[in-house]
């Protein structure tokens, strides 16, 4: 603990590294023994819409494995993102924090070095803390995972084995990120061929022609290859034997590339699937339609593993109690922002704000006036614009 406190102090410097150390202290004394806390998954898609989903109504592909998740664990259908693109997104999960709080709010930002992020939180709680496949945070220094691949490299079983092993060898509790990098364009994973476009339930808001029925196919042989990769999670939860004792968190990311979906504050770019298995603590086939957020991760991983989130300093909420069946409640209201700042091809500013309650979501345009763009939009590029 001592060499951690150095480290924290010359990382975050004095403040930041005493509220750290009140998450050590608090780690001395867990509820339950160390041996017996358990491991925790979470493992997140990238740039897909949950609605796609079986779980959440879609109904073009078979979601085997995420349907399996549901039937096991808890599915909320009131849970949010503060941001409509991935590092945002993804920091603000890692952190607790919101983008505008944290620093990183254009998309391909970085937080402040002086962030503390879910590495050190739960390291402080006596867990390891590992990462597979996709990364897109900064800075590293803020986010030193156990990085268990590039951050280029896809979900790989035979990466992140050994380090289960070796954590189930010592009685070691752990967190693991798996991050795919499907069903993010270009779209070139999976079996397209599988998929009939002339049979697929396009959203009413798309633009039903036979371009955007063929990007559309592309995209979900994608979420298709993304849910075989959560299956494939699953068995090495299973050959390793750490089923009843590891929390298995999926998550879908933001919405996709198609219109109406990721870059906005509609629900489609900023609502996401969020399912939830614990074995003996979640009633299987549990629906709640409590309200959460990516910043509310951190403090429930926190209280999993038995320590006392900082709510001076996160912003986030623990939904431990909706885990757990004592509450169908959590939030009234969850927020969002986006900016067109860091969005390839995005105009110099385009600025978005938007609050949900369970029925009503406001959406404001800070600047109406300016022409939407985006990577995906420009003229010419993608008909399904």
């Amino acid at each position: 603990m001592k060499n951690n406190s150095l480290k924290n102090c010359l990382l975050f410097g004095a403040p930041l590294a005493a509220a750290l150390s009140s998450q050590v202290a608090a780690a001395q004394t867990p509820s339950r023994d160390v041996d017996n806390r358990p491991n925790i998954i979470l493992f997140i898609s990238d740039d897909c819409t949950y609605r796609d989903l079986n779980p959440y109504g879609g109904v073009n592909v078979q979601t085997t494995n995420i349907n399996r998740l549901a039937e096991e664990g808890i599915r909320f259908t009131n849970f949010f993102q503060a941001a409509p693109v991935s590092s945002p997104t993804r920091q603000c999960l890692m952190t607790g924090l919101y983008p505008m709080k944290s620093g990183a709010y254009p998309n391909h930002a970085r937080v402040n070095d002086d962030v503390i992020s879910v590495v050190q939180q739960m390291r402080a709680q006596g867990y390891r803390v590992a990462l597979q496949a996709k990364r897109h945070f900064e800075p590293l220094t803020v986010f030193d995972y156990e990085f268990l691949s590039g951050g280029n490299d896809d979900v790989n079983i035979d990466k992140i084995r050994p380090f289960i092993k070796d954590c189930t060898s010592k009685g070691q509790p752990f967190v693991l990120f798996v991050c795919s990098h499907q069903p993010h364009t270009p779209w070139n994973m999976g079996d397209p061929s599988k998929i009939d476009p002339d049979a697929l339930v396009l959203p009413s808001y798309y633009v039903d022609t036979p371009e955007t029925r063929f990007d559309y196919r592309n995209y979900l042989a994608e979420v298709k290859y993304m849910d075989d990769q959560v299956g494939a999670v699953d068995a090495l939860i299973d050959e390793c034997g750490i089923r009843d004792n590891t929390v298995f968190f999926y998550t879908s990311e933001q919405g996709n590339a198609l219109p109406f979906a990721k870059w906005t504050l509609y629900d489609m770019g900023v609502q996401t699937a969020m399912i939830v298995r614990w074995p003996g603590v979640i009633k299987p086939g549990s629906v709640t339609d409590a309200m959460g957020e990516y910043v509310d991760v951190v403090p429930t991983f926190i209280e999993i593993a038995g320590g006392r989130p900082d709510y001076n300093y996160l912003e986030g909420r623990s939904f431990l109690p909706v885990l757990k069946g004592r509450t169908n409640r959590h939030k009234s209201e969850v927020y969002a922002q986006a900016t067109s700042r860091g969005v390839i091809n995005g105009p110099d500013h385009y600025g978005i704000r938007s609050v949900r309650n369970e029925r009503y979501v406001y959406v404001r345009n800070l600047t109406p006036d300016e022409l939407f763009r985006c990577e995906n939009c420009d003229p010419g590029k993608h008909a399904y614009w």
